[in-house]
């Protein structure tokens, strides 16, 4: 007599791992929280001023006399344009946030032919890190 194995719970399994293939062939709900969480980090830069060694260098007196807005004092802000540029975007592969405006380079990298120090703003500080990796297990915890 030839011993009978029967697998229980099969066709659970399978479904589950179904909903994990489709989940990761497909997680766009995901994506579009990280490119969320990722515009919220970068828009936080702006209003904390930091970059990831701590806080922006100053304006020098002579940026601050030749501001378009005489009243702004916020580093990279005169007129605001760089940080209201700043959108999000996804698809099922990817996430982003950042800018098209052609004088974010100098200013995220620093242009010292320019006098212009790095102010790094498109960084992902530890937190929004963790955040979006949490999303991706959450994601796959639900799939």
């Amino acid at each position: 007599m030839v011993p009978t194995i029967e697998l229980m719970g099969y066709q659970e399994l399978e479904k589950g791992l179904d909903d994990i293939i489709k989940y990761v062939k497909n997680p766009v709900k995901t994506m579009a929280e990280a490119s969320m969480i990722m515009l919220q980090n970068i828009n936080r830069h702006f209003q904390n001023e930091e970059g990831p060694n701590g806080k922006w260098i100053g304006l020098l007196p002579l940026t601050i006399l030749n501001r378009r807005n005489k009243g702004a004092i916020k580093i990279l802000q005169d007129a605001g344009e760089l940080l209201i540029s700043i959108k999000n975007a996804y698809t099922s592969t990817s996430a982003e946030a950042g800018t098209n405006k052609v004088y974010a380079p100098p200013h995220q990298y620093g242009f010292p032919k320019m006098n212009i120090p790095a102010r790094k703003f498109a960084w992902l500080d530890d937190e929004s890190q963790n955040r979006i990796v949490d999303r991706f297990i959450v994601g796959l915890k639900e799939a």
